[in-house]
């Protein structure tokens, strides 16, 4: 495990919250590390939790459509939370990515062992559903202008590495008319 990204981690860990270092080693001797090439998938586990500390992630949801929708970007830094409700959600590398994860079961037994995690667990949380919730204020906005304003803006670092296909598909325009408007912006 690479020891500056698991700094990266106990930083925005201890950013929320509270972090004995009993607490830390028993996260670290938790953690898997996965390493996905582009274009590859990260299985999701019910209850498990995985940080993002390299590459860019998209978040599909095929539930109930005939074409799979981009719900959610993921960057460095970002977490996933896997919960009952998103699992039919799935990861796809945009890029080369890395990260870390922890499963269910040892995410309970840190919780009983250390229950100032928990207050961690939820910011961590929240930080996830705000950032699904994003795609609902893009999508709210009527001019499609100002979608892909919101986008950019967001994503300002990671533009060059998402395809524009999936920018597109993401603020739910047709390719042509995104691609027109994204080169006005840039």
């Amino acid at each position: 495990m690479n020891e500056n990204n698991l700094n990266h981690l106990k930083q925005k860990l201890q950013g929320l919250g509270i972090l004995q270092p009993a607490a830390w080693k028993q996260i670290i001797s938790c953690l898997h590390f996965t390493h996905l090439n582009k274009g590859e998938s990260f299985f999701r586990h019910c209850g498990d939790f995985a940080w993002l500390s390299s590459g860019i992630f998209k978040e599909y949801n095929a539930y109930s459509r005939k074409k799979p929708a981009i719900i959610n970007f993921l960057v460095s830094g970002d977490v996933v939370i896997n919960r009952k409700l998103n699992m039919h959600h799935y990861l796809k590398a945009c890029i080369e990515s890395e990260l870390y994860h922890i499963h269910l079961e040892d995410l309970i037994q840190l919780g009983l062992k250390f229950p100032e995690l928990k207050a961690i667990y939820f910011s961590l949380c929240a930080e996830y559903d705000e950032g699904q919730e994003f795609k609902t204020l893009v999508l709210e906005e009527k001019l499609a202008q100002q979608r892909v304003a919101l986008l950019m803006r967001r994503y300002k670092a990671q533009l060059n590495f998402i395809a524009k296909k999936d920018l597109s598909n993401y603020v739910n325009l047709n390719y042509d008319h995104f691609c027109m408007i994204y080169a006005k912006l840039l």
